[in-house]
């Protein structure tokens, strides 16, 4: 048996309580991530503002039989959150690694 994902698509118009849901989950993860990574306001917000994006563009998969949209935002968020905080881990060691190189002109015969 293949499982069957429905995809619906969202109302143009997002209600009051289903958007201060998900810019209050947004919001939240953005500021762990932030102060896991030891960000700045300025990367915290960019962190915010990616996580909104990823729910308004997963918010089609909600299904209201299966679940509350709180626990749905909240689920989207905490991945949008740790994907971002991958990347930037991931950004952070590529720095590093580049930083930490020597080159032909540093090294002694």
């Amino acid at each position: 048996d293949a499982a069957v994902i429905v995809v619906k698509q969202p109302d143009s118009a997002i209600d009051d309580r289903h958007l201060r849901v998900m810019m209050a989950a947004a919001a939240y993860h953005a500021r762990r991530v932030a102060r896991t990574m030891r960000l700045g306001e300025a990367q915290r917000e960019d962190v915010e503002q990616d996580i909104v994006v990823a729910l308004l563009e997963r918010r089609r998969f909600f299904d209201p039989s299966r679940g509350a949209w709180s626990s749905f935002a909240d689920r989207v968020a905490r991945q949008a959150a740790q994907g971002v905080a991958d990347e930037i881990g991931a950004d952070r060691r590529v720095r590093a690694a580049s930083i930490d190189e020597v080159s032909e002109d540093d090294q002694t015969p």
